[in-house]
């Protein structure tokens, strides 16, 4: 998974043969396209992993190549934590295996790093430092979701549930849009000194209606578990378990297939309404944005935002 600031290729022959000119055409296409102000560093390698690496080793505008014969190399004066794939939790496992150092990652077994990854991703790891070139795992996509750090005004309950419940409307909306329905519906609520969180099966939906009845239920539970001393500061909401639109599966003792079908069409209509106008103009029950407005519209990790985030 690359972060919305990175990108990854196969180079062609001649490039490979020629990396520092390729890598001369991409700067200065950077500086007479953009200017002075945005620059790039690039890593090139045997395989994706190292490559990303390289491009770590000399920031912000250098070009690092680690070439198969060279390994490891410069990957020896790296920290365990500069190697993607290796977070805390990975990190204290290598400890307690008594693998301090990259050099000792290098030189371990692929097998025993799959034993302490639990899964063939620690044995992907092993050969993708030792140069071995591996094709990429297909990525799916797990949920839709929003989340909001609440303003201070808007840290009680019922505030918080109307930044919810228009979170969710979002949601909704993106899952549509995607082209899938969600099983289930989450919910996470973090106060100052506690957190609270539940999930509800859906049954595979993507209309606002049944996504907001199931927020729904889940607030009724958290009031009730959480002191109403508490504030709100932060929330998050999330479509998962997914399955494509066209994949879904019909029960016959389904009683609300039908009811769950208009549903569906009502907020199809909706989002043709609102794209042709781009802004919300019709919404499932009251809009009410926060202080500030763009909820639902901040940059992710992996996701630039579409201008139907900021409706």
């Amino acid at each position: 998974m690359c972060s919305i600031d990175e990108l990854t290729c196969d180079l062609e022959p001649q490039d490979i043969a020629d990396p520092y000119a390729l890598s001369e055409r991409i700067k200065r296409r950077l500086l007479d396209g953009i200017g002075p102000y945005i620059t790039c560093s690039i890593g090139m390698a045997p395989n994706r992993q190292l490559a990303k690496i390289a491009s770590d080793m000399d920031k912000p505008n250098g070009l690092t190549i680690l070439h198969p014969e060279d390994l490891p190399g410069r990957l020896l004066n790296l920290q365990l934590s500069d190697i993607p794939g290796v977070g805390g939790r990975i990190k204290n496992r290598l400890i307690d295996a008594k693998i301090w150092t990259v050099e000792a990652l290098y030189n371990t077994q692929a097998k025993q790093l799959r034993a302490l990854w639990g899964n063939v991703t620690g044995e992907r790891l092993w050969y993708a430092l030792h140069g071995y070139e591996l094709s990429a795992d297909p990525t799916q996509r797990s949920m839709f979701g929003h989340g909001r750090v609440l303003p201070p005004e808007w840290r009680d309950f019922d505030h918080a549930f109307d930044a919810a419940r228009l979170l969710t409307i979002k949601a909704a909306r993106r899952l549509r849009k995607g082209g899938y329905i969600a099983k289930t519906f989450g919910l996470w609520l973090s106060m100052k000194d506690d957190r609270w969180s539940g999930d509800a099966h859906l049954g595979g939906i993507n209309d606002d209606h049944a996504a907001i009845a199931a927020l729904t239920d889940l607030w009724k539970q958290a009031r009730q578990q959480v002191p109403p001393s508490l504030r709100i500061i932060r929330l998050h909401v999330a479509l998962y378990d997914l399955t494509p639109v066209g994949a879904k599966q019909f029960d016959l003792l389904e009683q609300n297939s039908v009811q769950g079908g208009k549903w569906t069409s009502i907020c199809d209509a909706m989002d043709k309404v609102n794209s042709r106008y781009a802004k919300t103009l019709i919404s499932m029950g009251p809009w009410s944005p926060p202080p500030g407005g763009y909820a639902g519209g901040k940059i992710a990790f992996s996701r630039v935002p579409d201008m139907e985030d900021f409706w």
